[in-house]
């Protein structure tokens, strides 16, 4: 155990396409962050849960066969950084406060420290209202990213020649779902509380959050693939997964 944190905490390795942590350090620094999110309740005297964040970015397959994969990481590499990182820092977190983690595919990870000491005497607790914000930054600049020219976008990198795309990222075609065009994301948002008499083994404890946004978020995903296939086929549809849930 002392070799791996050493490891992963000193030496933690970026995914080259997104930017992000990558996904097999993840268990170790979601079980880092809770344990400092534990030591910090019982230094504030708070006792708020860690807050966990899973996001699936959908339509990676479109992305691959309009632009190729490496182009594509382009826009990957967009949404994990300008899109999750920075709506993260737009609710008042900043880099130390959050672990970001690409799992593979269009799916990313984190852990957010619920309880924030910003000086001496200046404590702050994350809430459900900023997790709701957080959620809405996401969709914001995801309806942003949609309305983008894509050949506008790939000039900021110095692409160019490629021809016949789509006039904006909204009209990416989705090879697997042709009722559900463009770039959509599925995001879950909710809190975990920590049992310490499960497991104090660092990796292991993050194991088991790692296991919690995944089949929550995998809930959130199917959830909103219905959604959107029926507002496409009906024009109407039941309400959205709440991409969040307050603690209980």
């Amino acid at each position: 155990e002392k070799i791996l944190r050493i490891k992963v905490l000193k030496f933690p390795q970026d995914d080259p396409s997104s930017g992000a942590l990558i996904g097999r350090d993840f268990p170790a620094m979601a079980g880092v962050a809770a344990q400092v999110s534990r030591d910090i309740n019982e230094k504030t005297g708070n006792n708020t849960p860690l807050w966990t964040l899973g996001i699936s970015f959908h339509n990676l397959a479109g992305l691959n066969e309009t632009l190729g994969h490496g182009h594509s990481n382009l826009v990957l590499r967009y949404q994990a950084q300008d899109i999750v990182r920075e709506s993260l820092h737009k609710i008042g977190l900043s880099q130390k406060n959050f672990q970001l983690a690409h799992m593979g595919n269009g799916d990313f990870h984190a852990v957010i420290q619920p309880t924030i000491i910003d000086g001496p005497d200046t404590v702050r607790t994350i809430t459900v209202d900023d997790m709701q914000k957080l959620s809405q930054e996401i969709d914001q600049r995801m309806d942003v990213l949609n309305s983008t020219p894509i050949a506008s976008f790939l000039q900021r990198y110095q692409v160019q020649g490629l021809d016949n795309l789509p006039a904006t990222f909204a009209e990416l075609e989705n090879p697997r779902d042709e009722r559900c065009p463009g770039l959509r994301a599925s995001v879950s948002i909710r809190p975990y509380i920590i049992d310490t008499q499960l497991n104090t083994h660092n990796e292991r404890r993050g194991g088991a959050i790692m296991r919690f946004i995944t089949e929550h978020l995998a809930e959130t995903a199917t959830a909103n693939k219905q959604r959107w296939a029926q507002t496409a086929t009906h024009g109407s549809a039941p309400g959205p997964e709440l991409p969040f849930a307050r603690p209980l």
